[in-house]
């Protein structure tokens, strides 16, 4: 069955009849898309179980000379984001160590075996 130009588009087996969208996407593309990647790491950083941002905070102002110095929230959330990695790094490493030596749990010592490496690689 074709399409004639009086026949509605509904009534082609059922389908959701055309529309419009040209004023829709113009009135859309004339707004200011949010950043997005400020957006995910701040989702990200809610819906992780990792360090708030005020102990971020204070771990970055202890190693400050100046009291005055100030941290944006994205470079709080970026800290944030890499301690998380790098404490997951150590807790992988770890495991991988007390494997090595056939135990089943992972102690501090399998830890600070495999700490010297890691802060190299980071």
């Amino acid at each position: 069955m074709g399409l004639s130009p009086e026949t509605p588009a509904t009534h082609v087996r059922g389908r959701v009849p055309l529309r419009d969208y040209s004023s829709h996407d113009a009135a859309r593309s004339r707004r200011p898309a949010p950043p997005r990647g400020r957006r995910r790491m701040e989702k990200r950083a809610e819906s992780a179980s990792g360090f708030r941002k005020e102990t971020v905070n204070k771990i970055l102002h202890l190693h400050f000379k100046d009291d005055k110095t100030r941290v944006s929230s994205d470079a709080l959330l970026l800290m944030a984001e890499m301690l998380n990695v790098f404490v997951r790094e150590a807790a992988a490493r770890g495991a991988r160590q007390a494997q090595a030596e056939d135990l089943d749990r992972v102690d501090i010592e399998h830890v600070e075996k495999v700490l010297p490496q890691l802060l190299l690689d980071f």
